[in-house]
């Protein structure tokens, strides 16, 4: 850095000349999301005040890339370098141009490649103690991308200026896939601590989200309301499109209810008290799940509300308007399909479904009430024929009378599989049907794990069963020999091996 400086004080005590600072080339760096360094560099700056009879003019100006620039002004009327009050008027204005805004997609974690050019016009009046600011504020040819949802937001302009009622507004305007989105809002700066600001947003078909898992699109037209620490929505979120192919995680293991985690991190406090009363709604003919062994088109809408502190509970119900469900190698159609929300927890709906499988005359399927966290599972049939009947034509086609023991054993894993009440009792009744001594459902004491068990005494003292898990994919093999009326002998093999003698005393 360099400098000059002269002064000279006249006969009348008048204090006058020029001082000048020279900055030069330099750069900041920062990190960005792939803990790559970058740079922002500048070419060079200068500073400039002249103390003058009719008052006090500066000039900072800062070069930063061939088209990048900051250039100010300041003028005090009548001004002496040493006899400033606040009744002193000041007439000044900046502007500032960039073209580089890399460095915002360095501080914002979710987005990257940022780009597009930022102009900052100021202009001040009024006295020192009592300053009016003028500002506008224009971002042009902007565009992110998002790669965690693979957006990418192109064009997006931004325009906002501020007057003397200390009210900053501001437009802005983006593009998403086929669809755009308009901004509107207002912003009163008062202080850092007493500030507030409202925002409406409206658009048609703006992408939210492009990925395998997730294609949606939404129209809203919500309004925001923003203050510090406190955030309330209100408005109506429309969806024209979606296809959601989650990730199948049914096979993960779980956490059970009864862990404890010691020394784990907390969760952070909350920082914003966040309400919402919203209107979401469904396309009837372009909203689709996929997954879980489900593919349907859904529909309805739902009023969702939130308050600080609590679940997001919903009133209403999302259809399926048209559904398939693979169970067992069969393809299920779903018909009445509903999720009944009455004001409750949005993770809790009731649940209204039947599922069916049409074989010649023959109409068998599942009926799925109560809630996601406690279903109520039953069977039935047209014509109405009992439990068993009704399985074997939901799970293998035909009727029970020409199944084979293998096929028994399937539509009794079926019954404990898909939750039926009574699949213990479908069990013992298809062990009847095949002649078997025992075809059963035996679950473990924490009923976390699930058999069924064939069984069929081979001589009065020898009895053998196979097991297959339910739950998880462990075959047991049992041997039981009564050697006489005290003594036995027992042997297993399957996850361990082992075998016991056992002795018998009665009293």
């Amino acid at each position: 850095a360099g400098g000059s400086a002269r002064l000279r004080l006249e006969a009348d005590g008048f204090l006058g000349g020029d001082v000048r600072l020279q900055l030069p080339a330099g750069e900041v760096r920062f990190s960005e999301l792939d803990e790559e360094i970058s740079s922002w560099q500048y070419r060079d700056g200068q500073l400039e005040l002249q103390l003058q009879r009719e008052g006090i003019r500066g000039h900072a100006r800062l070069a930063v890339n061939d088209n990048d620039r900051l250039d100010a002004r300041v003028f005090l009327p009548g001004a002496r370098l040493l006899e400033l009050t606040g009744r002193q008027p000041i007439t000044a204005d900046a502007q500032f141009d960039v073209t580089d805004i890399s460095l915002i997609g360095a501080m914002i974690p979710e987005v990257s490649q940022v780009r597009g050019r930022i102009g900052f016009h100021l202009e001040l009046g009024g006295s020192l103690a009592q300053p009016s600011l003028h500002a506008r504020a224009n971002l042009e040819q902007g565009s992110f991308t998002i790669p965690r949802l693979g957006l990418s937001i192109q064009p997006f302009t931004l325009t906002g200026r501020s007057e003397n009622d200390g009210v900053f507004r501001f437009t802005a305007l983006a593009r998403s896939g086929d669809g755009e989105l308009n901004i509107t809002g207002s912003a009163r700066l008062n202080s850092a601590q007493d500030w507030s600001a409202e925002v409406a947003v409206e658009g048609q078909n703006f992408e939210v989200a492009k990925i395998p898992e997730a294609r949606l699109r939404v129209s809203p037209r919500l309004k925001a309301e923003v203050a510090p620490n406190r955030i309330s929505i209100t408005g109506d979120l429309h969806v024209p499109y979606a296809r959601i192919s989650p990730k199948d995680v049914s096979s993960a293991v779980q956490v059970s209810n009864d862990v404890v985690i010691v020394g784990g991190e907390q969760a952070p406090p909350q920082r914003w008290q966040i309400s919402t009363d919203i209107r979401l709604t469904l396309d009837d003919e372009h909203v689709h799940f996929i997954g879980y062994g489900f593919e349907g088109r859904l529909g309805g809408s739902l009023q969702l509300n939130e308050s600080p502190g609590q679940l997001t509970r919903a009133s209403g119900e999302i259809r399926v308007n048209e559904g398939r469900y693979r169970a067992y190698g069969q393809r299920l159609d779903v018909r009445n399909g509903r999720l009944v929300y009455a004001g409750g927890p949005i993770t809790n709906p009731g649940l209204d479904f039947q599922a069916v499988r049409v074989v010649n005359d023959v109409t068998a399927g599942l009926k799925v009430g109560g809630t996601l966290q406690a279903p109520q599972i039953s069977l039935f049939s047209i014509p109405a024929m009992g439990q068993t009947g009704a399985l074997a034509y939901l799970v293998l086609g035909r009727p029970m009378e020409t199944t084979s023991s293998e096929d028994g054993a399937t539509v009794a894993k079926a019954a404990l599989a898909l939750g039926l009440s009574g699949g213990d009792r479908i069990a013992r009744l298809l062990g009847d049907r095949f002649g078997l001594d025992e075809l059963r459902v035996e679950s473990s004491n924490g009923g976390d794990q699930a058999s069924l068990v064939i069984g069929r005494y081979l001589s009065p003292k020898l009895y053998v069963s196979y097991g297959v898990g339910l739950v998880e994919s462990i075959n047991t093999f049992s041997l039981r020999y009564q050697i006489n009326s005290k003594w036995q002998l027992k042997a297993e093999s399957g996850e361990a091996q082992g075998a016991d003698l056992l002795y018998t005393i009665e009293r």
